[in-house]
């Protein structure tokens, strides 16, 4: 048994791509080194791979896949993430994808994402943030019929809109620069601030959580994916 330890370990680091063994929980029982260099150094140390990504509603669905026993597929924008069951682990490989596949891979899983059934709002936006996708899940929670948003609206329509102004104020005053809202937004998401006023077509407000994703064509940003769980939402 031990040799046979032995012999997994010089084959995971033997390996040129990444490739790590984790447990149904996301702890990371063994990772080689081209797996480690797709993360930023400072979380490199970490020992569970859900504490190495942003918690969205899209890892947290990952994350309930695997304590189901169940293999999945996740494509970023530069990498294609798979999960395979093993015994008590999971093997987790990361692939490269080939420059010339990134956009369409990224911006097909989105699409892909737009139609699944999960119970979360999704809308989807160009470089400017007019909104072009707009799922079910979107308009149950926000009361808005796709007509009325597509192409009319940008995301920060669906806001409550002294909150907005607020936070922007705020951190234009951390940062010591003027922001765009759009610039606000990263900046605030950035640094874990999740939790948003959002108001619905007849005007009355919730709480909830938001996650943003650029789509990217190669190095440059031709719109954006938001996500919001509705499990997760609350009201005021």
């Amino acid at each position: 048994m031990e040799n046979r330890g032995h012999l997994q370990n010089e084959l995971l680091h033997a390996l040129p791509y990444g490739v790590a063994l984790i447990t149904t929980d996301g702890t990371i029982v063994q990772a080689n080194r081209p797996f480690l260099e797709q993360f930023p150094e400072d979380l490199q140390t970490r020992t569970n791979i859900f504490h190495m990504v942003n918690q969205s509603p899209i890892t947290m669905e990952l994350s309930r896949r695997m304590e189901q026993g169940l293999p999945w597929t996740y494509e970023m924008p530069t990498i294609r993430i798979h999960a395979i069951p093993n015994g008590d682990v999971y093997i987790l490989s990361i692939e490269p994808l080939p420059l010339d596949t990134r956009v369409t891979v990224q911006h097909n899983a989105f699409e892909a994402m737009m139609h699944t059934e999960l119970d979360m709002a999704m809308i989807m936006t160009d470089a400017n943030l007019l909104i072009n996708r707009f799922n079910k899940g979107a308009t149950a929670l926000f009361g808005y019929e796709p007509h009325e948003v597509l192409y009319e609206m940008t995301p920060f329509g669906l806001f409550e809109s002294r909150e907005l102004s607020e936070k922007r104020t705020h951190y234009q005053d951390e940062t010591e620069r003027l922001l765009s809202f759009e610039q606000m937004l990263r900046v605030a998401l950035d640094r874990g601030d999740r939790e948003w006023k959002f108001q619905r077509k007849d005007r009355t407000h919730f709480v909830g959580k938001l996650f943003m994703h650029p789509v990217y064509e190669q190095d440059r940003v031709i719109g954006f994916f938001f996500s919001s769980s509705t499990s997760a939402l609350k009201s005021p």
